[in-house]
């Protein structure tokens, strides 16, 4: 749907908008996708995989991530204000990952935090 778009609109950037993923909770729309922080992760990369394979790099425009919430199920954040891995790692391109040699092995949030929000969290009872 995205090819024939960007041939009818020549010079214009597409945009993805509204779109988001649980990283929590009951709800999983994509059986290949759990509703996890690593699911939310494979659901972004996949939308921009796919959005880089439809599109000529000139109409790219972006994705723009919805949730009403933000540190809800669909938020890039979690209830601590921490960054998911779909935020720190998710909208960096393929080969950019694997010229990094990244891969998955930098996923974890836990290490992308504040000084000062590690240290409130380890006070929280």
């Amino acid at each position: 749907m995205l090819a024939p778009l960007a041939r009818s609109l020549p010079g214009k950037r597409i945009y993805i908008a509204e779109t988001a993923y649980p990283a929590s909770g009951p709800m999983q729309p994509v059986r290949r996708f759990p509703a996890t922080p690593r699911g939310q992760l494979g659901y972004l990369r996949a939308v921009l995989d796919a959005v880089t394979a439809a599109l000529p790099r000139e109409q790219r425009g972006g994705l723009l991530w919805w949730e009403r919430n933000e540190t809800g199920r669909l938020s890039l954040f979690d209830e601590g204000y921490v960054a998911r891995p779909a935020l720190l790692n998710g909208f960096r391109g393929s080969a950019q990952r694997k010229a990094e040699g990244k891969g998955d092995a930098s996923l974890n949030p836990g290490h992308h935090r504040r000084p000062e929000q590690a240290a409130r969290d380890r006070e929280r009872p």
